[in-house]
């Protein structure tokens, strides 16, 4: 008899344990769920950190899925399962191409990397972005600044708009093939500008290439920043305009959709259904999670590839993306 009481009360302590990981489970879902669905509540502390990890809300939903099946509690599995949906719908587009196939040949071919203040193998990284058009180096100190032109950036990318800094993350600077014209150098903590590069078509695109702050230096400022960054967008955004670099956000964050929005700006990586491209952490054991580099373009350019590059010895990868421009209808 004993044998079965103690059966008994080992069931009962089992269910509990489920019934407390379905809570843990549902709640976590619920919260990144909510910050996807309530953008505003990122600007609340904590929750632009837990907003980086939306694309991820589908495994505590689905594990809350299962869990409640086995506890019979079949509203709560209707709800999760749901859920679940909810987040594929907002992964699929990640993966599904929507950008137009164009045949041209790409007009200008850009990349950015930060560079960690001067801690990115040099040589390495000059032969990953070897066929780029255009480079941004981000996080760039005098020691790169000037080991780049010994290694025959001078003679590569004659063009450059931007600076260095001792510091190492305030500098950002362009390199570029094609002539430059500084058209705008936004208040960016960490660096931003906008230049517009003269093509040997005669076309000339604008490239917005920024560094926007983390919001662990102050969610506050890093609002700030995004706004700084969608208003630039917003006035180039008209013509054909790439804004690439670090933005220490997700898709999903406030800032970048804040960009999107305001500017009409298409991820490169969705329109290519290139997948989530994470670019950050990229210096542990563990592969990146978080695409912190992005590319976004108007409509008046269409994105052929997009792809990382490596920048050994960085904390991030870089971003490149091949560019055309838009064929006009009519």
């Amino acid at each position: 008899m004993s044998g079965t009481h103690t059966f008994a009360r080992e069931r009962v302590a089992a269910r509990d344990v489920l019934r407390v990981a379905l809570a843990v489970c549902a709640l976590t879902g619920l919260l990144l769920t909510l910050v996807r669905v309530i953008p505003a509540a990122q600007r609340l502390p904590i929750l632009p950190l837990l907003a980086s990890f939306v694309p991820f809300g589908i495994l505590p939903w689905t594990v809350a899925a299962i869990l409640a099946l086995v506890l019979r509690q079949r509203i709560v599995a209707v709800l999760a399962i749901a859920a679940v949906g909810l987040h594929i719908s907002w992964l699929a587009p990640y993966y599904l191409r929507n950008a137009p196939q164009n045949t041209a040949a790409a007009a200008l071919k850009v990349a950015s990397a930060n560079i960690l203040g001067g801690a990115t193998d040099l040589d390495r990284l000059s032969a990953n972005t070897a066929d780029r058009d255009v480079v941004v180096l981000i996080e760039l100190d005098p020691g790169s600044e000037a080991y780049v032109d010994s290694i025959g950036w001078l003679d590569r990318y004659p063009y450059r708009i931007g600076r260095s800094d001792p510091d190492g993350a305030p500098g950002l600077k362009i390199y570029s093939r094609f002539p430059l014209t500084e058209r705008a150098n936004l208040d960016l903590q960490l660096g931003g500008r906008a230049v517009r590069v003269d093509l040997p078509s005669g076309d000339q695109p604008t490239i917005l290439a920024v560094h926007a702050i983390n919001p662990l230096l102050g969610i506050s400022q890093w609002h700030t920043e995004g706004e700084r960054i969608a208003e630039a967008a917003a006035t180039y955004g008209d013509g054909p305009l790439v804004v690439l670099g670090d933005f220490n956000a997700t898709p999903d964050h406030l800032t970048i959709r804040t960009i999107r929005s305001r500017a009409h700006l298409t991820s490169a990586a969705d329109a290519l259904g290139a997948g989530w491209l994470p670019t950050w952490p990229a210096d542990s054991w563990l592969p990146p999670i978080l695409p912190l580099d992005q590319a976004l373009v108007s409509s008046a350019l269409t994105p052929t590839a997009v792809h990382t590059i490596a920048a050994p010895g960085s904390d991030h990868l870089g971003i490149a993306v091949d560019l055309a421009l838009t064929a006009q209808q009519g």
